[in-house]
């Protein structure tokens, strides 16, 4: 993540927050020219990124694959600069852009599941492994493991309540499996 420096890397972040997701997603700030300056301002003083190494064309990509995530978008035009640098490259292209999104989302990803129980963990990794497995499938195979590592296991209840958090985070997606009853289908997230 970009160093902190206090209140004054907050605002900055805030300003290149408002000028990377809303100012190019919302066609009537556009015109606020403040922002684009402001933003300028953040990209060469807090990044050190040159004028002509990045355009609205690169910022906008970087909002689209960020998708609303602050964080991600910052993180993301960091290493893109950091991997155009390192291709000996005046600007950031399209390759420098994926590769630095790819990077920021795994730092999240990483972050989140830090963040998480031991038992949300383990069910994300039993599904991470299986690639695709049944809701009650996944409960039988949780309950196993807990077993093997001598680990109290959760209550039904609350093992349907973390897997709608690993879904809420995106760790996780589901679809409704096609047999009879309240069966999902989880797979790993992006």
């Amino acid at each position: 993540m970009l160093p902190s420096h206090g209140r004054s890397h907050r605002f900055k972040s805030c300003i290149a927050h408002s000028f990377i997701i809303n100012h190019l997603r919302n066609p009537a700030s556009r015109h606020n020219h403040g922002c684009a300056q402001n933003c300028a301002h953040f990209l060469r003083g807090e990044l050190a990124l040159h004028p002509q190494s990045w355009t609205r064309e690169t910022l906008k990509g970087i909002a689209d694959l960020a998708d609303g995530d602050a964080g991600v978008a910052i993180q993301t035009l960091k290493n893109s600069a950091y991997n155009a640098e390192n291709d000996l490259s005046r600007n950031m292209r399209e390759k420098h852009i994926r590769e630095g999104y790819n990077s920021a989302k795994d730092i999240k990803k990483t972050y989140l599941l830090n963040k998480l129980t031991t038992h949300h963990r383990l069910l994300y990794d039993l599904v991470k492994e299986r690639k695709t497995v049944h809701s009650g499938h996944l409960w039988k195979i949780y309950l196993e493991m807990c077993g093997q590592l001598n680990k109290p296991a959760i209550a039904l209840r609350t093992f349907s309540e973390y897997m709608n958090k690993l879904i809420e985070l995106d760790l996780v997606q589901w679809d409704r499996a096609l047999v009879r009853g309240k069966v999902r289908l989880f797979k790993a997230g992006n």
